[in-house]
C-alpha cells in the first residue's frame, strides 16, 4: 500500500485544532512532571591504582630485606587478591560501607551542618503524587521506632535492618556509583545529590573511606603478622636477658672455682644464653619482615580528577522535559489522526459485523 503523502498532509491541516489541543496538554503535563523534578548534581573523583604484580616486590624493598636474608620476592608469590577493582562496585554499594557513611558530616549550600543520614532523609525533594504515599507510611508502627542518625552517632546493625532503615539504604546506594575502565584501570566514583556541595564532599568521603577499606584488606594479613611477631619478641627479649643476667650472675659468683662441676654448668648457662639470642635475633627478623610487608602491600592510589561543586544540574533540564513532552504530544496526535483513528473504526466495524452473524 503506497503512502500518499499529499493527502496525509491535507488531513492533518484539517485536523490542525486536534493536533494543537493535544500537544497543548502533553505539554502542560510536561510542566506539571518538570515543576515536580528534583534537580540532580553529579560529583567526580577519578583515581589511577598502582599497577602492581602480586609475583613482584619493588626493588628497593628487595635489596633493603635481603640484608636480613629475607627473600620478599619468593614470599609475595603466594599473595593472591580476593579483592580486585572490578569488585569495587559491588564494595561501595554493601550495606556495611554505605551504612559507615550516615554519620558523616556534610555542609549544605545554606550552610548548615548535617548529617549524611539526616540530610538524605529530611532534605530529599517530595513531588506531589507522593505525598499521599509519605503520609501512610508516616502512619506506620516502623515510622515510631525509626531514630535519627546524627554526627558521630551509633551506626545501626546492618543484620536487622528495620523497613524503612533498607529502604533509605537502597535508595542511598543508588546514588553512589563506581565504575572500573577495563581499557586502563581508572576508578570513577560519582555521588548524585541535590545539593552541589553535599555531592562533592560525599564524592571525597566515598573516595577515601574506599581507600582505607583497600589498604585495610590489603595489609591485614602483614600487620596481623607484624603484631604477632613483636609479642613474640617482646617475649623472647625478656627470656634473652634473664638468661644473659643468669649466666654473667653465675660467672661473677664462681670466677676463682676451677671444678669440673662449675665450668659445667657455666657452659650449660652460656649455651641456654645463646640459644635464646638465636631465637630472639631470628624473630627480630621475622618482625623486620612483616613490618617491610605492610609498606609494600599498603596500594597507592594518585588522585586523576579532584571532585568539584557542579554548576549545572545532570538531570534533565526542566525546559526540555517541557519540549520533550510537547513534542511527544505532537507525535502521537499525528500517529492518531493519520493511522489510530481509522485502525480503531475498522476494528469496530469488524467487531459488529461478526457480531451480527
Amino acid at each position: 500500500m503506497k503512502f500518499d503523502f499529499v493527502r496525509a498532509i491535507h488531513k492533518l491541516y484539517h485536523e490542525r485544532r486536534l493536533v494543537i489541543i493535544i500537544t497543548l496538554v502533553m505539554a502542560i503535563i510536561g510542566v506539571f512532571m518538570a515543576l515536580n523534578s528534583e534537580k540532580i548534581y553529579n560529583s567526580t573523583v577519578v583515581l589511577a591504582p598502582e599497577l602492581t604484580n602480586n609475583n613482584r616486590v619493588s626493588e628497593s624493598f628487595g635489596s633493603l630485606t635481603a640484608m636480613f636474608g629475607i627473600d620478599l620476592n619468593r614470599m609475595s608469590n603466594h599473595n593472591v587478591d580476593a579483592i580486585f577493582p572490578e569488585m569495587y562496585p559491588l564494595v561501595v554499594t554493601s550495606p556495611d560501607f554505605v551504612v559507615s557513611l550516615w554519620n558523616c558530616p556534610v555542609t549544605l549550600s545554606d550552610g548548615k551542618v548535617k548529617s549524611y543520614f539526616e540530610h538524605f532523609t529530611q532534605d530529599q525533594f517530595t513531588p506531589i503524587w507522593a505525598y499521599p504515599s509519605k503520609w501512610i507510611s508516616s502512619m506506620g508502627k516502623d515510622d515510631e521506632e525509626f531514630e535519627n542518625i546524627g554526627i558521630n552517632d551509633t551506626l545501626p546493625d546492618t543484620r536487622f535492618f528495620s523497613t524503612r532503615l533498607e529502604n533509605i539504604f537502597y535508595l542511598m546506594a543508588r546514588n553512589i556509583m563506581c565504575e572500573v575502565s577495563k581499557d586502563n584501570g581508572l576508578i570513577s566514583i560519582t555521588v548524585c545529590d541535590n545539593d552541589p556541595l553535599v555531592a562533592c564532599a560525599m564524592a571525597d568521603t566515598v573516595q577515601k573511606k574506599l581507600q582505607a577499606y583497600i589498604t585495610n584488606y590489603r595489609t591485614q594479613k602483614a600487620r596481623f603478622d607484624f603484631d604477632y611477631t613483636t609479642k613474640l619478641v617482646n617475649d623472647a627479649r625478656v627470656e634473652y636477658l634473664d638468661a644473659q643476667r643468669a649466666a654473667a650472675n653465675f660467672a661473677d659468683a664462681n670466677i676463682s672455682v676451677f671444678k669440673q662441676k662449675v665450668i659445667i654448668e657455666r657452659d650449660i648457662l652460656q649455651n641456654e644464653f645463646q640459644i635464646k639470642y638465636n631465637t630472639y635475633n631470628a624473630l627480630s627478623q621475622q618482625q623486620q619482615n612483616a613490618k617491610a610487608l605492610i609498606g609494600a602491600n599498603t596500594p597507592v592510589y594518585t588522585i586523576i580528577r579532584h571532585s568539584s561543586v557542579a554548576n549545572q544540574a545532570s538531570s534533565t533540564p526542566r525546559s526540555l522535559l517541557v519540549i520533550m513532552y510537547a513534542f511527544t504530544g505532537f507525535i502521537l496526535a499525528i500517529v492518531w489522526i493519520l493511522f489510530g483513528r481509522d485502525y480503531l473504526h475498522s476494528f469496530i466495524d469488524q467487531y459488529k459485523a461478526i457480531d451480527e452473524e
